[in-house]
């Protein structure tokens, strides 16, 4: 991941709180080289969410494609539902208050909605008299309204490989520049110590 980060010159890399150790890396060898051979490298400096380091899957614990614990906002609508109906929560009864901080359908919810409907859905938890089915529709909603832009483009592309693989090529060839003059520099500095 190192070579990753490196090889293209970045200074601020978008991660998650898991990735965190690949920019230590990263960073420990760029200064490294930096110091000793050449000033060739970018410093990278690791970005992230606070509000985004953990995202709950459907099972309750860290979303991954891997677990199969995810809602992929690129299937079709049915899916999405059926992905969200899946979503695990405790046994309380309807009449129950619920807690929204232990609740993984809320830690989805405030994902994607406004603060005003989260304070909303906050208060509904608190005070009880509602169903975890609700909330869910109610998810699913904010879903597919948050990511009904990026649905159509995903449409679109798949519509149009062609397009999609020219754009992939071309945006090869220009990584490839980068790439080339990064690794033409590292042997240049390093023939010459």
């Amino acid at each position: 991941m190192a070579s990753d980060i490196l090889l293209y010159n970045v200074n601020k890399v978008f991660i998650g709180k898991d990735q965190l150790q690949h920019i230590e890396i990263s960073r420990k060898i760029a200064s490294i080289f930096n110091y000793k051979i050449k000033n060739i490298f970018e410093i990278p400096e690791g970005k992230t969410k606070e509000y985004y380091m953990s995202i709950p899957g459907t099972d309750g614990k860290k979303m991954s494609k891997s677990r199969n614990n995810i809602i992929d906002i690129f299937s079709s609508n049915e899916k999405i539902k059926k992905q969200i109906m899946s979503i695990k929560t405790d046994n309380k009864l309807i009449k129950e208050k619920k807690d929204p901080k232990n609740d993984n359908i809320f830690s989805l919810y405030k994902l994607f909605a406004e603060k005003k409907k989260i304070q909303k859905i906050k208060r509904i938890y608190l005070s009880g008299n509602f169903s975890y089915l609700d909330i869910k529709k109610k998810l699913y909603k904010e879903i597919i309204e948050k990511f009904s832009l990026e649905r159509k483009k995903f449409k679109y592309y798949m519509n149009n490989i062609n397009f999609l693989e020219k754009t992939l090529l071309d945006n090869a060839k220009y990584v490839r520049k980068i790439t080339k003059k990064t690794i033409k520099n590292v042997r240049k500095s390093l023939l010459f110590k």
